[in-house]
């Protein structure tokens, strides 16, 4: 075993209560890789696994992040397409915030050589998820509107970019004028603040009385019961987390009537992370989808916004800055060497 400099979580209190210190790494499996992290994304999910309050516990001590990139130091006797040496990024359900982590080797995928670590890392979760809901579920169609709320982090820029690069009309829905120039900037067309009691008004009024074809939502609680009254006949609503803290309950006579589909969309469902397994191998969907991805990234059509890098050592800062909403596009741990 390989012992590593890692962030722990010795209890679900949260991760105030984490420290930074040495971790007993396992080795990999036949199937398993050991990537040197170059990066890791922080997120509000991070947060509720360190609160034991979100769907994938961890068992104690364990270490949080979930998206990294870095670079392949190992390799296990089955793996077959990738090698030592290879620049990647990965999912992983916990294990992102240390210097070294062992991962599936199913979900670890070539980033190019153009693309940064600290960029690399908003892909494996944040950019797939949005790309996945967007792509296949919601299929959108020529000439149609998106809302897509909590515009300024890091899923709602993500949106806002692969709807641009769709073809979609963009409506971003932000806190304040700030975050709003922040959407604008990424390609939203239109931004309407979420502090405004009549923004629904204002999103019917700038479909002209129509509302929106698709909803973005990672944010839930008010945003999802909003979204019904601004949402068009046939609409799609995307559910994509509750960085409100609130899972809102769907009013199905409202859904019937208004003819409205709601299509909740887990990218770990493709990562092997969910009860019920893909009925078929999903890696070549993914390597497609990722394909596309560095592609809009090499043409400049989508810019993954990084707030700032730190050091995993001020990990409580990264975390302060999530929880309390400050943070625009991603917050990112490097290693001093990448």
């Amino acid at each position: 075993m390989t012992r590593v400099e890692a962030l722990i979580c010795d209890a679900f209190t949260g991760y105030r209560s984490a420290r930074v210190g040495q971790f007993q790494l396992r080795d990999p499996g036949d199937d398993d890789v050991l990537i040197r992290v170059g990066a890791s994304a922080a997120s509000f999910a991070s947060i509720l696994t360190m609160e034991g309050r979100h769907q994938n516990r961890s068992e104690l001590p364990f270490v949080p992040g979930t998206e990294l990139a870095g670079v392949i130091e190992r390799t296990g006797e089955s793996v077959q397409d990738l090698s030592v040496g290879d620049r990647v990024l990965c999912s992983v359900e916990s294990g992102a915030h240390a210097d070294m982590a062992v991962a599936p080797a199913r979900n670890v995928f070539r980033i190019p050589d153009t693309l940064p670590m600290h960029v690399a890392c908003h892909f494996p979760t944040v950019y797939a998820t949005a790309y996945g809901a967007i792509v296949w579920k919601a299929a959108p169609c020529q000439g149609e509107t998106i809302l897509v709320h909590g515009a300024s982090g890091g899923s709602g820029l993500a949106a806002v970019e692969i709807s641009k690069a769709t073809s979609l009309k963009v409506i971003a829905v932000t806190s304040n004028e700030e975050k709003a120039d922040l959407a604008i900037s990424h390609g939203a067309d239109h931004v309407v603040l979420s502090s405004s009691q009549d923004w629904p008004e204002q999103v019917r009024s700038l479909t002209g009385g129509r509302g929106v074809d698709i909803c973005f939502d990672p944010v839930g609680g008010d945003a999802f019961r909003s979204t019904l009254r601004c949402i068009a006949p046939n609409g799609r609503i995307l559910a994509i987390g509750f960085a409100s803290g609130e899972i809102p309950s769907a009013p199905v006579n409202l859904l019937l009537v208004k003819h409205v589909s709601v299509i909740g969309f887990y990218w770990g469902y493709y990562l092997g992370w969910a009860k019920q397994k893909p009925l078929k191998d999903p890696r070549p969907l993914l390597l497609k989808a990722y394909e596309k991805l560095f592609r809009w990234f090499e043409e400049g059509r989508i810019r993954p916004h990084t707030d700032r890098q730190l050091a995993l050592q001020e990990f409580i800062e990264a975390y302060d800055l999530i929880s309390s909403r400050k943070v625009r596009g991603r917050v990112v741990f490097t290693a001093s060497d990448t």
